[in-house]
């Protein structure tokens, strides 16, 4: 999960996107009643005492906007999920152990920190809408 922002770390974060001609919010989310949810307003937020983080990655798979994977090593024997088609979820965890086939999963862009993640990414490789239950 994203860190929460201090109001100093949105600033600069808004101060960025107006640098760089985008909307004041882009990239930011507020966690609100369902959750966590794209920003419009960030002073506001601020303002009504709201939590801020960045919005995660995400990439395009199969016209479905889902979570983007691990792009670097996890620490030593740390867990990931990754895609399994045979099982119960068709995803799996595994220790991390830095070899011939943790590189391999790394690389093809295999490689989630959460359960759910590898989930979404799972059902839009099968063509199904991962924000349905």
């Amino acid at each position: 999960m994203s860190e929460i922002l201090t109001t100093a770390q949105v600033l600069r974060h808004v101060a960025d996107n107006l640098d760089a001609g985008r909307e004041d919010g882009y990239g930011l989310q507020m966690h609100g009643c369902s959750g966590w949810i794209n920003l419009l307003c960030p002073l506001a937020a601020i303002r009504n005492g709201h939590k801020l983080r960045l919005k995660p990655r995400t990439r395009m798979m199969n016209g479905f906007e889902v979570p983007a994977p691990l792009d670097h090593e996890p620490e030593s024997r740390l867990r990931y999920w990754t895609i399994e088609a045979t099982s119960k979820d068709g995803v799996i965890d595994v220790p991390w152990f830095a070899d011939a086939d943790d590189q391999r999963v790394l690389s093809q862009g295999l490689m989630f920190a959460t359960k759910e993640d590898a989930i979404a990414n799972f059902k839009a490789i099968c063509g199904e809408d991962p924000n349905e239950e």
